[in-house]
């Protein structure tokens, strides 16, 4: 169960590799607003993150893989309190 699923603006979901992650986001109406490669660079994870969160309250879904991989982002995630 999802706590405050009403108030979330945008669903991103994130397959996360070594190299390089897939994201997917999208708003409450449907509209993509993004969907491609992300690379495993805290910076450029970030700037997405940062812009997404201009469309109102981001939820992040990230994948977990056996290797541990999704450190990171789970990481930006929480600092962006996302």
């Amino acid at each position: 169960m999802i706590e405050n699923y009403d108030s979330v603006d945008v669903f991103v979901g994130v397959d996360v590799d070594k190299g390089e992650h897939h994201a997917f986001a999208l708003n409450r109406a449907g509209k993509v607003l993004f969907d491609k490669g992300l690379p495993n660079d805290e910076g450029k994870m970030r700037a997405v993150l940062q812009k997404l969160k201009q469309s109102g309250t981001v939820l992040v879904i990230v994948d977990q893989p056996a290797t541990g991989e999704q450190g990171l982002m789970v990481a930006l995630v929480r600092r962006l309190g996302v």
